[in-house]
């Protein structure tokens, strides 16, 4: 198989020696909610997969949020896109590609390790939990915005929030935060490593290379004992999708 080169207007993959890079751009989002953005992303996944020569993967997640301000402007986008199209058709979409994504990597036999910069999503930061390790610049930071609008957490943030640190620590960290920094993060043990932006791949890179010597089976079967199982994964998505759509509905009835 030759080189991995892929670039997409969300996401680049790069192989570099032995492991695969992905860098998900800005507008990452497209990935989860349009059918061609996510079957071109696990076509990539995929591909890497079947590569024979390639041992392990980074994502390096950066969101260009500025400040807190510009995430709740996307989530008030959001809410009045909701005006205009059927809030279920959107969340079950949107629901079943986390899922398969989750279900992909819980069951991916090569390293992943995720590096995370700038202000992010809740969701984005869910996708970090369930990769092995997790690496953070120290000016990462996750975004809390949806109470505020009316929402409930996001179920994938939320799902790995309680099974990380229990459902008293999680319900504390929701109801009460609007931001979590890198350094909160590293201190409740939700990331690895926090280093500067400019070490961010390389720390990333260092990392996959002390996991590639672990085999396929053995790292799905670690994954299988270390990470919250796949049945429980899939009825708490369900349950929390329905809390979005009925939360979703309210919103749109009063306006």
């Amino acid at each position: 198989m030759g080189t991995i080169d892929i670039i997409e207007d969300t996401f680049t993959c790069h192989q570099k020696d032995d492991l695969a890079v992905f860098n998900l751009l800005e507008g990452a989002r497209a990935l989860s909610t349009t059918v061609s953005g996510k079957d071109i992303f696990f076509e990539a996944l995929n591909a890497i997969k079947a590569a024979r020569d390639i041992k392990g993967v980074a994502f390096l997640h950066s969101e260009k949020y500025q400040d807190v301000v510009e995430h709740e402007t996307f989530i008030k986008e959001t809410l009045e896109a909701m005006q205009h199209l059927d809030e279920r058709r959107y969340s079950i979409t949107f629901k079943y590609a986390i899922i398969q994504f989750l279900e992909v990597i819980h069951t991916f036999p090569k390293p992943i390790v995720g590096g995370m910069d700038g202000k992010l999503a809740p969701l984005a930061f869910a996708a970090n939990l369930a990769f092995d390790l997790r690496i953070a610049t120290d000016k990462a930071r996750v975004i809390l915005s949806d109470l505020k609008f009316g929402l409930p957490p996001s179920p994938p943030f939320a799902f790995y929030l309680v099974n990380s640190l229990g459902p008293q620590k999680a319900t504390e960290l929701i109801l009460t935060k609007s931001v979590i920094t890198a350094q909160e993060a590293l201190d409740l043990g939700l990331v690895t490593q926090v280093v500067s932006k400019k070490d961010l791949k390389d720390s990333c890179i260092d990392k996959l290379r002390q996991l590639t010597t672990i085999s396929g089976d053995a790292l799905i079967e670690s994954r299988r004992m270390l990470q919250p199982s796949l049945k429980k994964m899939r009825e708490y998505m369900d349950e929390g999708f329905e809390g979005i759509i009925r939360c979703m509905h309210r919103i749109k009835k009063s306006r």
